[in-house]
């Protein structure tokens, strides 16, 4: 590569900005910077050492970026990190402009010539880089992370603090600003005013006010295609109800449907409600199991990245049976191609079963939600088909609006991973398996493994062919 693209690649991640140290180090003489500048393609900046590519396009915060640059120390390295009030304008927190731009700095920071008036910067410990975020040619301090300091600083007027929680909340989307409530609550600590503490409260119960209605309008979508299953003696767990070209089907977790095979007898749970319901029971012998990958063992559960089973079924029920279902539930229409689906929206899973003992201890009640499973953060593994996300215990009664905490998943396995577009349902995920040893109680959560989109076609053309289903 030659030098002008390796400049041109360093200035493209800094919003066109580069140093001269930087030009020297991709091959340009300091002696003919002035070529540069006379032939028009470089322009010089006001701040000693940077230049700027002349046809490189402006951005509305372009000034982070060169600012950034100034930050540097002397092996180039940028120090600053934006943070407090602009924090809040570039996470678009306030609608409040400052009038300085504000900076985080270590404390060991030096320059030798005095700092401009436009900067304000603050002198602190190391930010952790969890609590850092970066961007084109700058870095951010995370969302929380900026809260915390204008709290801990107290400079930031109250109400505009009360509308950056609000705002956070609704911006990642009420559903997914749940997640992050039990870190709100935290930033009580960093402040010793009573009315910050009550107005942080406020924030979040206003929060929760607005997203339990939301939620509610979700669980009614989804609620019609989302069933329990009570297998005798064997369990229970959770299956969405699909149709995949003319054929109808219940999608599962693959040791859910093992557990059928064993099972005498079936009861579908239909309302997901708290009221006992006797639905009639069903023979085992009335669902034909189809597994993904027959080698499955339920002990890679326990390890379900290592040995990265395949772990779904289909569970074929006879057709007395879907025309029961018909009467009462609704089936998913499976598309018969992979839709291009963004993990950048708000993930969330319905559905699942607690269980709920008697006062002996030996009575078994199920509590069927449909619960609202809300996902703070996800990826989507390179090398297989999972959608891990950090799961809240946090869970949400759709009809009761009601919220609680709940100490299991149980009947997680099977449920339904919905994206939801113009409020329209897409099912992006199958619930396999939750991580128990990888449950952090502080903040609630623990990781779940879903199967995602491409799996779920995977499966209904490979167990088609192989079992001569033609799903």
């Amino acid at each position: 590569m030659d030098k002008e693209n390796r400049l041109f690649q360093i200035a493209e991640s800094q919003q066109g900005y580069f140093t001269s140290r930087q030009a020297e180090e991709c091959g340009f003489s300091r002696a003919n910077f002035h070529r540069k500048l006379k032939s028009g393609k470089w322009c010089k900046e006001e701040l000693w050492g940077i230049y700027r590519l002349a046809n490189y396009p402006y951005t509305l915060r372009s000034e982070l970026a060169l600012w950034t640059l100034w930050s540097a120390d002397k092996q180039g390295n940028p120090q600053g990190v934006w943070s407090h009030e602009t924090g809040l304008e570039i996470h678009e927190l306030s609608d409040v402009a400052s009038a300085k731009l504000h900076m985080s700095v270590p404390r060991s920071f030096r320059k030798s010539k005095k700092i401009p008036n436009n900067i304000c910067l603050h002198f602190i410990d190391a930010i952790p880089q969890s609590d850092i975020e970066n961007r084109q040619g700058y870095r951010v301090t995370t969302p929380l992370r900026t809260l915390a300091d204008v709290i801990l600083e107290g400079t930031t007027q109250y109400e505009q603090i009360e509308l950056a929680i609000l705002d956070l909340a609704i911006q990642k989307s009420l559903i997914k600003g749940l997640a992050t409530i039990q870190e709100m609550e935290r930033l009580q600590k960093f402040t010793d005013s009573q009315q910050m503490r009550e107005i942080i409260a406020k924030a979040i119960d206003d929060v929760w006010t607005r997203a339990n209605t939301q939620l509610v309008d979700f669980g009614r979508i989804v609620e019609p295609y989302t069933i329990g299953l009570l297998l005798e003696d064997q369990g229970f767990g959770t299956a969405v109800l699909c149709q995949h070209k003319s054929q109808y089907f219940l999608l599962t977790a693959a040791h859910v449907g093992r557990a059928l095979r064993k099972a005498k007898s079936v009861r579908l749970l239909l309302r997901f409600d708290n009221i006992r319901r006797e639905y009639p029971i069903q023979s085992a012998k009335n669902f034909t199991v189809i597994e993904w990958d027959l080698d499955f063992d339920g002990g890679m559960l326990g390890d379900v990245l290592t040995y990265k089973p395949k772990d779904l079924a289909i569970v074929i029920p006879t057709q007395v049976i879907i025309d029961t279902l018909k009467i009462y539930k609704a089936f998913y229409k499976i598309p018969e191609e992979s839709q291009s689906i963004s993990l950048q929206d708000a993930l969330i899973s319905l559905g699942g079963i607690e269980p709920i003992y008697s006062d002996n201890g030996k009575t078994l009640q199920l509590h069927l939600g449909p619960y609202a499973f809300v996902a703070s953060s996800y990826c989507q593994l390179p090398d297989v088909d999972y959608i891990i996300c950090p799961v809240s215990n946090h869970t949400y009664d759709m009809r009761n609006l009601r919220r609680k905490v709940i100490d299991s998943f149980e009947g997680l396995s099977g449920t339904g991973l919905w994206k939801f577009s113009n409020n329209n349902p897409i099912l992006v995920g199958i619930a396999i398996a939750q991580d128990v040893a990888g449950y952090d109680p502080t903040l609630g959560l623990r990781n779940v493994y879903f199967h995602g989109p491409h799996s779920i076609l995977s499966v209904l053309s490979t167990l088609g062919q192989a079992n001569e289903h033609k799903l």
